[in-house]
């Protein structure tokens, strides 16, 4: 589905009314323009790792500790596009489960052992350049309930608005995407699974991180697929326990509203849905791919997965290692222009 005349319209008239009140901008953003939605399995298959196409050599960016230079400045002007409220909108929807270092021992291990590491995981420092690349075009980092709001309230949502999504629960949401957020001036929502709380993250990090402003949603209690693929689905007595058992507990023992969750695997079917909506949520993301939303697609956002190969010149473990990435961040670009969705 493409906007409409009357959506570009009115566009172009929120455009106007955003240039004359900069509620929003600060500084001049880049335009987005639409994509159509992409297809995928609602099951995540297991991926096999691919290498990008060979890219100038000409940037090496290792990261020492936790210290970030400065953000980029935005780039130049243009033409802003606001959001049409109650209307579909393109909205990349990032989505990433642990933000590590790349051991230098990994090239001894296994092809499996590396696969497994790898499709779960983006780079510090890979991850620390996109957050850059953020800020320097001009994106604004939003939660699923502000896209909610925005559809069915009229809320207003800023120019190229862009969700950021980690699922499960793991130590270095914590002690590094946390402060990395933190220091670009960006949030994301964490979709957490209640089973990894106290051994991979604990109650108090989930606190702070909540007051902080990031998003906490559910990811299930026994990061259990519940249905899709070739899964046999789940009987609707178990779907509805993982679903509001984990909004209970999240909700209880960090004090916040729990309104979105992640489907583990990606499957989803109408049964599952019903019970997420009835269960209090208001959006669920699954793992089709592509960045057109629509309102009535609210519980199986689109997705553009981020990998540990995006941008690694040459898509060599050595390059992935020491952080040897294109500069321009073209796989980047693509995954948040929807025309390469990972």
């Amino acid at each position: 589905m493409k906007p409409s005349p009357t959506a570009s319209v009115a566009t172009l008239t929120a455009t106007a009314v955003l240039l004359a009140s900069a509620a929003f901008v600060g500084q001049p953003t880049a335009a987005l323009t639409p994509s159509l939605p992409h297809s995928a399995s609602t099951h995540e298959a297991v991926a096999t790792l691919g290498s990008p196409a060979d890219l100038p050599p000409d940037r090496t960016r290792i990261l020492s500790g936790l210290a970030f230079p400065p953000p980029a400045p935005p780039t130049s002007a243009v033409l802003l596009t606001l959001p049409v409220p109650g209307e579909p909108l393109t909205l990349p929807v990032l989505y990433m489960h642990q933000v590590v270092p790349i051991p230098s021992d990994i090239v001894s291990w296994s092809a499996g052992a590396q696969q497994a590491f790898l499709r779960q995981s983006v780079s510090v420092c890979a991850f620390t350049a996109q957050l850059d690349w953020l800020v320097a075009h001009g994106y604004h980092t939003v939660l699923p309930r502000d896209v909610i709001a925005f559809w069915d309230h009229a809320a207003p949502l800023p120019v190229n608005p862009i969700i950021l999504t980690f699922d499960d629960g793991s130590p270095d949401w914590y002690s590094t995407v946390f402060p990395v957020l933190q220091a670009h001036g960006l949030t994301a929502e964490f979709y957490v699974t209640l089973e990894h709380i106290g051994s991979s993250i604990s109650w108090d990090q989930l606190r702070q991180m909540a007051a902080a402003g990031m998003g906490i949603g559910a990811h299930d209690v026994n990061h259990f697929q519940l249905t899709g693929g070739p899964v046999v689905p789940a009987s609707p007595e178990v779907m509805r326990y993982q679903v509001t058992e984990a909004k209970r507990v999240l909700e209880t023992q960090l004090g916040v509203v729990v309104d979105s969750m992640a489907y583990v695997g990606g499957g989803y079917d109408a049964t599952l849905m019903g019970i997420v909506q009835a269960a209090g949520y208001s959006s669920a993301r699954a793992v089709n791919r592509g960045t057109w939303q629509e309102p009535g697609a609210r519980y199986r956002l689109r997705v553009s997965r981020v990998g540990a190969w995006d941008d690694v010149v040459g898509g060599t473990l050595d390059n992935a290692i020491n952080c040897v990435l294109d500069p321009a961040m073209s796989t980047f670009a693509s995954r948040i222009a929807g025309s390469n969705p990972g």
